[in-house]
């Protein structure tokens, strides 16, 4: 096992072992905010992340983020416009 990444150099990793990383289900819940029509899609909202029965590292039950990048599907003006979320794995 090795650490890789720009901030690798400032970490040490000693351990002796297998380690196994199993995935841990999350829910992400984003809301878009009204905006005035300016012909773009950004738009401002927000966005949490819950684990799917349990707790986050040290507890937490739910993550807030602080700068969500919300985009709407079309630029066009109307009402109730799709804002897709996108797929991260």
């Amino acid at each position: 096992m090795t650490l890789a990444g720009p901030a690798a150099g400032n970490y040490t990793l000693v351990y002796s072992g297998t380690v196994t990383i199993n995935p841990y289900p999350i829910t992400v819940a984003a809301t878009a905010a009204s905006k005035t029509y300016d012909g773009t899609t950004t738009a401002s909202g927000s966005a949490t992340v819950t684990p799917s029965g349990g707790t986050l590292i040290g507890g937490i039950p739910t993550v807030r983020l602080r700068r969500p990048v919300v985009l709407f599907a079309e630029r066009g003006g109307g009402q109730c416009g799709d804002v897709p979320a996108p797929s991260r794995q």
